[in-house]
């Protein structure tokens, strides 16, 4: 597992080997995603695989969608285990935490698919 820490937002906490969730709503915070009292840096829904796709379809924000739908800022998700956000298409590729991944080759592991709205 490769971690730059020092590459890392310092104006959030990290989480040492699960730090995808956390990696993923920073960017979609810093996307213009407003927070709530339930999805905040810290919450379970913001640092949390699970929590975190069930927030954004729960609230609308996005919704279940298949990989040939995914664009720029949609997340792909290892259920209950890994999310990651593409961040390049043709071909598809995706930026991650936990192990630090950026413009990865997408992996068929992926099989959730959310389209962020």
């Amino acid at each position: 597992m490769y971690q730059d820490k020092s590459a890392y937002n310092t104006s959030y906490p990290s989480y040492d080997c699960n730090d995808c969730a956390n990696y993923v709503s920073q960017a979609l915070s810093y996307g213009g995603q407003a927070t709530t009292s339930t999805w905040q840096s810290g919450t379970y829904a913001w640092v949390n695989v699970v929590g975190l796709g069930n927030y954004i379809t729960s609230q609308a924000l996005g919704n279940n969608t298949t990989y040939s739908s995914l664009g720029l800022g949609d997340l792909g998700i290892i259920p209950g285990t890994h999310v990651v956000m593409v961040s390049a298409l043709n071909p598809m590729r995706f930026s991650a935490h936990t192990s630090d991944r950026l413009n990865y080759t997408w992996q068929s592991s992926l099989s959730r698919c959310i389209d962020v709205y």
